[in-house]
């Protein structure tokens, strides 16, 4: 049957003199990005700006993080994941959402490099992470192999060693945070231990243990390039805002070296003491070396000791 009439005083009114209605509240711009930062994947949040300078707050412990962890080194990528690379023993770097804090990836080091197109190492062959560096968008993450295990490798690395040792060259992984698992191997010196991107991300630094040398790797190439001869035991490295000058210490010779990097070769500007390894870029162009408290001005080639 047909459907009743409206009433005739409903029927008169037009859509023009009808008693408007409300919109619904549209979501504020701050409520959007929260939203779309939730829905993006774990390796493209963006980074949260500081509420308060770094040197006006106090740390505290928030949570405790289990699950087969035996940590050599801890980076965050700045955009939603951290990579914990466990001691060489254990043979794996366990992968972190730092928002929900739990394991998103555990990375066996185990690859058939044959897979990657390296020859002369059939079957499976073993890492063992020591350091890595994110890439400056958070989708890349490269992890030095302190000594690789398998076919062909020469001598294990150990902590000893020199440049007579006999020490096969190792690797240096790439992890792809898109894809959870690593995608590139890349060949570099004895016993790798830290890794430094330059700025426009174009350039990989690794300083070789026991070659007593950097690694320099094109990122695009995704191959090492280069050699920068050191003194023993390289260590911390600094890359400059020119892409082209580096900062690294030769850990066992007491030595701070300026980096030509184009030019693949090093000079020592300053003896620095003891047993020096870390080296830490700040704002004011100062450089921090690990160890008791002490800070190098790298343009006047001064060390300043801190108390």
């Amino acid at each position: 049957s047909a459907a009743p009439a409206p009433p005739p005083d409903e029927a008169a009114r037009t859509s023009d003199d009808r008693a408007p209605q409300e919109d619904a509240p549209e979501a504020s711009t701050e409520e959007a990005d929260d939203e779309a930062a939730q829905s993006a994947a774990p390796w493209q949040r963006t980074p949260a700006e500081a509420a308060h300078p770094s040197d006006a707050t106090a740390m505290e412990q928030v949570d405790y993080l289990t699950g087969g962890l035996t940590p050599k080194s801890v980076m965050a990528s700045g955009h939603g994941l951290a990579i914990a690379n466990n001691m060489m023993y254990s043979h794996t770097s366990t992968v972190f959402d730092v928002v929900t804090r739990e394991q998103v990836a555990v990375l066996e080091d185990s690859v058939d490099l044959g897979a990657f197109g390296v020859e002369g190492h059939p079957g499976i062959s073993q890492g063992s992470p020591v350091e890595a560096v994110w890439t400056e968008d958070g989708r890349y993450a490269y992890v030095s192999q302190y000594t690789m295990y398998g076919e062909n490798f020469g001598v294990e690395g150990f902590d000893a060693c020199t440049v007579d040792s006999g020490v096969g060259a190792s690797f240096v992984y790439r992890f792809d945070a898109e894809e959870m698992a690593w995608d590139q191997v890349i060949k570099v010196g004895a016993v790798p231990k830290y890794v430094a991107l330059s700025p426009d991300q174009r350039t990989l630094l690794v300083s070789n243990w026991c070659d007593a040398t950097l690694s320099v790797v094109d990122t695009e190439k995704g191959e090492e390039v280069g050699v920068v001869p050191m003194d023993a035991a390289p260590r911390g490295i600094v890359i400059m805002p020119d892409n082209t000058t580096a900062y690294s210490v030769a850990m066992y010779a007491d030595e701070l070296y300026k980096i030509d990097i184009p030019g693949l070769s090093s000079e020592v500007v300053m003896n620095i003491g003891s047993r020096r390894q870390p080296l830490a870029l700040v704002l004011d162009g100062w450089r921090a070396a690990g160890g008791p408290p002490v800070a190098i001005d790298v343009m006047e080639q001064v060390l300043r000791v801190k108390v």
